[in-house]
């Protein structure tokens, strides 16, 4: 959508319009999906906003530089923003709160903050 809105804007208000609400139900489209995987209300909103930011951005940056790196690099951020927060809930859960994983024998020494 986001080459609709740079050709268009501001000449039409109604197409103006149209966007803006077709944006913002993306976005709350997204966000719904994420709370119903528990992830917080204002965390779903951030993250759906950033997804949509990011894959309107990387469409335009992969026309103009002819390459699809750009959707790497926004799928690779967005994944590793999810998979926090879904670690931390799991570390949470798999160690007692501890933030430690045991794997084996040994304990793993990569502690999870949840900041």
């Amino acid at each position: 959508m986001a080459p609709i809105v740079i050709e268009t804007m501001p000449a039409s208000d109604q197409l103006s319009d149209t966007t803006r609400r077709g944006f913002a139900d993306m976005i709350a489209t997204l966000a719904a999906r994420l709370t119903e995987k528990n992830v917080p209300v204002s965390r779903a909103t951030q993250l759906a906003t950033h997804a949509w930011t990011s894959v309107e951005g990387a469409l335009i940056l992969s026309r103009l530089l002819h390459s699809p790196e750009p959707f790497d690099l926004a799928i690779a951020h967005l994944a590793f923003s999810l998979s926090r927060n879904h670690l931390v809930r799991a570390n949470t859960w798999a160690t007692g709160g501890t933030g430690h994983r045991f794997h084996g024998n040994r304990r793993s020494v990569r502690h999870v903050h949840t900041t």
